[in-house]
């Protein structure tokens, strides 16, 4: 399966163009004007000298972040999810002033098959934001490295990954007993996360998944897992 965390579900030129503008528009059109000619630029695979552009966007458009931009205004997001065939998970925020909940929205048109949670606190970095105001949050959630994440996130991922788990390894027809049931879970967490694979957390989510089907398992009936 595919999670996705406060994904972007139009290109990066349109996210930047309509970020910008909340924060320039009308106080600084002139501005504005000169950040969406650096951004047809970029657009257009052309880099831009530092000299160009305007001190108060240096940091957005520096030319060490030039190739990052480039490189993501190529792709339509909501097109490259439309031809995923596994299943996807997108999750957003109510309270996210970078990519908005309207981003998600987009994801959801585009592949109607995906399951969406919206969380209405949550801002991007996966914290729950007292209010939807940018600089608020910059010199709060952003910049506090205690705020817990957002309450509910970590488990509404964990109970996609078991059902995707559940249908996956059940749907092999392999499984027998608790030990294959065990084996089978592991193989497919190691083809999942490759290096990052942890033991530990694989036997919690299996440990859930037995946990939540104990006539099932008693009985032996593992297709009904």
């Amino acid at each position: 399966g595919l999670v996705l965390l406060a994904a972007p579900g139009y290109a990066m030129d349109s996210i930047l163009l309509t970020q910008l503008g909340a924060q320039l528009i009308p106080s600084n059109i002139a501005l504005m004007y000169k950040a969406e000619s650096i951004i047809k630029r970029l657009k257009r695979g052309e880099s831009v000298a530092e000299s160009d552009v305007p001190q108060e966007l240096v940091s957005l458009f520096h030319p060490v972040v030039q190739p990052f931009l480039i490189s993501s205004m190529r792709y339509n997001p909501a097109e490259l999810i439309a031809g995923v065939d596994i299943p996807v998970f997108v999750v957003s925020g109510g309270r996210d002033v970078q990519v908005s909940l309207a981003n998600g929205e987009a994801l959801i048109a585009a592949q109607p098959k995906a399951q969406h949670r919206i969380f209405e606190k949550m801002c991007h970095v996966l914290k729950d934001a007292a209010t939807s105001d940018r600089i608020q949050q910059i010199m709060s959630e952003y910049s506090n490295s205690n705020y817990p994440l957002t309450q509910g996130l970590t488990q509404s991922i964990v109970e996609f990954i078991n059902e995707q788990l559940e249908v996956e390894v059940i749907s092999e027809g392999k499984v027998t007993d608790e030990k294959s049931f065990r084996e089978m879970a592991e193989a497919k967490f190691k083809k999942a996360f490759g290096d990052d694979f942890d033991e530990d957390k694989m036997n919690k989510v299996v440990d859930g998944i037995l946990s939540d089907n104990k006539d099932a398992v008693e009985s032996g009936d593992w297709g009904k897992l």
